[in-house]
């Protein structure tokens, strides 16, 4: 599908934007059950319109995730989830 390459050109130019170092990696999920079950994540954040709390920094990338949801945020049962999961909302 075209998606995932046109959000690697959103990351390429965000990273150009801010004078990052490093690209992160996108992977595209078909489901939120299916990243949550991920093993490769040491640190998992789930970007939600329903905090405020800031993403806190992190001198080494490698094994952090963040989950990015619909335009409309989560649903209720997913924020629980993924919380369930060890997400932290950010």
């Amino acid at each position: 599908p075209k998606e995932p390459d046109r959000w690697t050109r959103v990351l390429k130019e965000a990273c150009k934007q801010c004078g990052q170092l490093w690209l992160p990696e996108l992977t595209v999920h078909s489901n939120l059950s299916h990243a949550l079950s991920s093993p490769r994540w040491t640190r998992l954040y789930l970007a939600s319109l329903a905090t405020a709390s800031a993403m806190p920094e992190h001198s080494a990338p490698e094994g952090i995730a963040v989950i990015i949801g619909p335009e409309g945020d989560f649903v209720e049962e997913e924020l629980s989830a993924a919380q369930a999961a060890g997400a932290v909302p950010v």
